[in-house]
């Protein structure tokens, strides 16, 4: 076992545990990611809920996903021979837990925030390219759907929510040995 970090057998390291399971991490991601467009699709049409629907989808996509995901990213532990390969892999266990804070702090939020902005900014177009210019509110309501901002209070809020809750759920993923998302109890 090593002790020290190395960037190299790192990189390999984190190759290994998205590509070792990529239903796990790339699935999950990808379904999370057609839920939000779609609900999105859904909901987007009536005018005084478009503002609450850009929340939740943010919130439940931000927080919910990155949280089934930090409960899956120590899913090695799930059977004894599984386990022990694991923990005998020869890289430091600060590498194998810096892999799963990039895998669920870095790479799943960046993909997120990234799918989030695209959809949002092409139903916002869309809102705004067959709002009827004839109406006497057209500016109101022009200006009243806009792209949503990641630096507002609320999204400030959800990015704590999803700091608090993934990182509970990496914790709880290394104490109970299966679905730590189930066990979770608040």
């Amino acid at each position: 076992m090593y002790d020290t970090f190395y960037l190299p057998r790192f990189a390999r390291l984190l190759k290994k545990s998205l590509l070792e399971r990529p239903m796990q991490m790339f699935g999950l991601t990808g379904t999370i990611l057609l839920v939000l467009f779609l609900y999105y699709a859904i909901y987007h049409l009536p005018l005084p809920q478009w503002i609450e629907i850009q929340k939740v989808t943010f919130l439940f996509g931000l927080t919910g996903g990155g949280t089934v995901l930090a409960s899956f990213v120590f899913g090695y532990f799930s059977t004894n021979a599984q386990g022990s390969s694991y923990l005998s892999l020869p890289a430091s266990h600060f590498e194998k837990w810096l892999c799963a804070v990039i895998i669920t702090g870095v790479l799943y939020p960046a993909v997120f925030l990234f799918f989030f902005r695209a959809v949002d900014a092409f139903f916002v177009g869309w809102f705004h390219n067959h709002l009827d210019t004839t109406r006497a509110d057209y500016k109101q309501l022009y200006n009243t759907v806009q792209i949503f901002r990641f630096n507002s209070s609320m999204a400030r809020n959800v990015f704590m929510y999803f700091l608090n809750y993934a990182g509970a759920m990496l914790v709880g993923s290394l104490y109970f040995n299966k679905l730590s998302l189930l066990k979770l109890r608040l």
